[in-house]
């Protein structure tokens, strides 16, 4: 069974945090998208990390098994 982990907040440990779950560094987890205020940053780091990027946590939270924040 796989985790679908959304990730609320792209500073410095939640970019890293996505980053890992991005490149299947953690066994049973894959990203499901991030969120982070900055709708500029967001829309980068998801093109970067080829996931979505959303517009509200709620949205996240709504697309995944859990959230990081």
């Amino acid at each position: 069974m796989t985790v679908r982990l959304g990730v609320a907040g792209l500073g410095r440990h939640g970019s890293r945090d996505a980053r890992h779950l991005a490149a299947g560094d953690i066994a049973g987890a894959e990203l499901a998208g991030v969120w982070t205020r900055t709708t500029s940053r967001r829309d980068a780091f998801a093109a970067e990390l080829k996931t979505t990027g959303y517009a509200s946590v709620g949205a996240l939270a709504r697309s995944c098994d859990a959230v990081v924040i």
